[in-house]
């Protein structure tokens, strides 16, 4: 309960209102999350100054969101980030990994996120893509089938 982006605070009707009149909830859980909230923003500078105003991140503008220079920073974290755990071999001795692009594989992708984009953002996150939708964030179906047409022209079918 310390945490929340929605509106499950807001009141009456709420998810933590509803708790709250039901007894699920008590006044001191709500005092003490409240509590490591009001910690957690004078530890990390959110009461610092006369305002928000002097907070350094309130003043970056609307026109960094997004740069360049960001995405390239985040695909450096990602690649740094990725670990391969076994890259295995075939039959006849040669890695899987990586993949060989002159070489015709079939790739299956099962599950609930495989065709999901939104849910790839993880929690918390606003809209990522700037016409107000999650179109520049692609599902792993999708970046496959892009791999594919980039690799031999042809786009997969995609279930």
């Amino acid at each position: 309960m310390d945490l929340n982006c929605g509106n499950e605070y807001g009141g009456h009707g709420t998810p933590l209102a509803d708790s709250y009149d039901a007894g699920n909830i008590t006044d001191s859980q709500i005092k003490q999350s409240a509590a490591r909230v009001m910690q957690s923003l004078m530890l990390s500078g959110g009461m610092d100054g006369d305002g928000w105003q002097d907070q350094p991140y309130a003043n970056i503008p609307a026109t960094a969101l997004g740069a360049p220079e960001h995405g390239a920073e985040a695909l450096r974290a990602a690649r740094q980030g990725i670990v391969m755990l076994d890259r295995g071999t075939t039959s006849s001795g040669n890695l899987l990994l990586p993949l060989d692009a002159n070489r015709a594989l079939r790739i299956v992708i099962i599950g609930p996120y495989a065709g999901l984009q939104m849910e790839m953002m993880g929690d918390y996150a606003g809209w990522a893509c700037f016409n107000n939708t999650y179109d520049c964030i692609p599902s792993i179906n999708g970046s496959i089938a892009k791999l594919s047409k980039l690799v031999n022209g042809s786009t997969p079918v995609m279930q």
